[in-house]
């Protein structure tokens, strides 16, 4: 049999034609668009894509419409009873690639691009780790992390035990209801100066303090989860801009105060 063939701007590339494979997923092999461009394709065999970030190996590939990669998915398989998340990270290559001015390299479940051809986020698995330099200090993420076009860091999910020393004080950032499923919009961000601008913690006091001294205090708490009975972390979260600080225990509440007049204390539990 001779494969059918699909020619892209980054290769020829063969669809799916045998799911035998107890890996392989039911979907179609090919998507297009209404105006008949090429949306994604489930390759037959994990096959090496080059970007201009560097090489990836691909399992499914998903398209803009104007033919640029928008994800590449290095492995793809079923999860099941005869095919676990464990064997599916066996499976996966570490791949690495450039990103600004660094590389970094780990075993990625998705490499997410703009449609200008810079990368928006990767995904790692679980099982790995990948390292951040800021000007806080080093930042370890078993989750994967969002880059603006420049190559630089937008936001994380850092692991427990990070520590960061920023002018507010030691910084101990951690979401507890983080997202698993891909690594945009993480609760650690950062602008384009590279500067804090938002952020969870577990660990952390969180204090407001004025002319007079403290006004208030956020302390993170333990509650017990309506459903399960099982005690749940809830963070203190924090968004920073020019003029405002946002402080809030969960999503109903937040409170907002003056940068002119009042300063934020970061202070370890």
């Amino acid at each position: 049999m001779i494969p059918f063939r699909i020619k892209t701007a980054y290769g020829d590339l063969i669809p799916c034609y045998d799911s035998s494979d107890v890996r392989k997923r039911y979907r179609e092999a090919l998507e297009r668009y209404p105006s008949g461009a090429l949306r994604s394709i489930y390759l037959q065999d994990r096959t090496v894509i080059w970007t201009q970030v560097g090489k990836i190996h691909a399992e499914l590939v998903t398209f803009y419409e104007c033919g640029t990669i928008k994800r590449v998915f290095p492995t793809y398989g079923k999860i099941s009873a005869y095919h676990t998340e464990e064997d599916e990270y066996d499976e996966a290559d570490q791949d690495r690639l450039v990103i600004g001015n660094s590389a970094v390299a780990a075993k990625m479940q998705c490499v997410y691009f703009d449609r200008s051809g810079y990368v928006k986020s990767i995904t790692i698995f679980n099982k790995d780790r990948m390292n951040f330099a800021t000007k806080y200090g080093m930042i370890t993420t078993d989750l994967g992390a969002e880059f603006n076009e420049d190559g630089g860091l937008v936001s994380i999910e850092s692991v427990f035990a990070t520590e960061l020393y920023t002018d507010f004080g030691t910084l101990h950032p951690f979401n507890p209801h983080r997202d698993p499923m891909h690594a945009e919009k993480g609760s650690l961000g950062f602008d384009d100066n590279g500067d804090l601008r938002c952020f969870c913690t577990v660990r952390d006091r969180i204090v407001i303090t004025g002319d007079t001294g403290t006004v208030k205090e956020y302390v993170p708490r333990i509650e017990e989860d309506p459903y399960t009975g099982f005690p749940l972390w809830v963070a203190v979260k924090v968004i920073l801009d020019e003029e405002t600080i946002r402080v809030s225990l969960d999503k109903k509440t937040e409170e907002v105060w003056d940068r002119s007049r009042y300063r934020l204390i970061i202070d370890k539990m």
